[in-house]
Formats: structure tokens, sequence, C-alpha cells
């Protein structure tokens, strides 16, 4: 039976940890919170008379969440395969990131399709948060942070790399809110 290689070969003695960094331990993290809202509103969506419930029978949202679970879901299993064969990295790398960018870009196509989407019986107060997917924007900021903080800034010392990341995560989230306000502002 082989032995599970969190380091490189000759153990950690002689080689670094080779399993997956910061960014990614935090990503797996964020996605089981995003997965505990999303689960919890699609329980909402069965109850009547909820905003869940009026927003998920007008609108294809119930199988956007489902793909968004799922993405969550793919993340938390590729990052448990990146823990336990770190020697994989060059595969796993790629796909988390991949589904990084699906994450995002569901959270912004159901918060457009949101925007368009009229009820009479209940109005979207908690927009661009509630009732979208991976909790709206928080989870586009999620994402969007890992994308981030995989940037490589090889010739920055690692604190200087650290701000400037830091820095971006906070623009873009500025930026995704100015969006959404420029859009709501074309809606009405």
């Amino acid at each position: 039976m082989k032995r599970l290689e969190l380091f490189g070969p000759g153990g950690p003695a002689k080689r670094a940890y080779i399993g997956p960094g910061w960014p990614e331990w935090l990503l797996g993290l964020a996605c089981t919170i995003l997965i505990s809202t999303q689960v919890r509103d699609l329980g909402r969506a069965k109850l009547p008379q909820t905003l869940e419930s009026y927003y998920f029978a007008a609108s294809n949202a119930e199988r956007i969440h489902t793909l968004a679970v799922g993405v969550d879901i793919l993340i938390l299993l590729f990052i448990a395969a990146w823990i336990i064969r770190g020697s994989l990295k060059k595969w796993l790398e790629p796909i988390v990131i991949g589904l990084a960018i699906m994450g995002f870009g569901l959270v912004w196509y159901e918060l457009v399709g949101a925007m368009a989407l009229h009820l009479p019986q209940a109005e979207f107060t908690e927009l661009p948060y509630r009732p979208m997917n991976q909790f709206g924007l928080v989870g586009s900021g999620v994402f969007g942070a890992y994308l981030i903080a995989k940037i490589q800034m090889p010739k920055l010392k690692p604190v200087a790399s650290v701000l400037i990341k830091l820095a971006f995560v906070i623009c873009s989230y500025l930026m995704q809110l100015m969006f959404f306000d420029f859009l709501m502002g074309i809606k009405k």
C-alpha cells in the first residue's frame, strides 16, 4: 500500500509541504459556508409564501442553485484530493481555478436574471445578496479573491504581494457593487 504523501519525496525533514496553499484552504472553508446558505435557500423554496418560493417558481433559480452547490462540492473534493496527493498539483490547480471562474459566473448570471424578473407578490429588498446562489456578491467576492490570490508576483516581497492582492480584492468587490448599482439604475 502506498504511503500518504503530504510532503515531497524524502519526508518532511528534507522537502517542503506540497499540498494546497492558504488560498485553497480559505476557498474550501468559504465553499463549505456557501453550501450551507444555498441548501437553506433550497429548503425555503418549498415553504409557502416566502421570497424564495416565489422566486424559484418564477425563474430557473433552483437549477442554478443546484449547479452552484455542485460547483462548491467539486471544489471541496478537488482540494481534498490535492491535500491527499500534493503531487497532483499541476492537474488539480487549474481545475479548481476553472471551477472558481464558474462559481463567479453563476452568481452574475443569476443576478442579472433576477434584476430582469418582475414578481408582483414579492420584492427583492436584499439584492445583491439574497436569494442569489453563493449568497450573491459575497460568493462572487470569495471566488474573485481566490482568483486574485492566485496571481503570481515573483518580483515583490511577500508582504508587498499580499497587500497589493488585498487592495485588488477590495477594489474588485467595490467595482462589483458599483456595476450592480449601475445595472439597477438601467432597470429603473
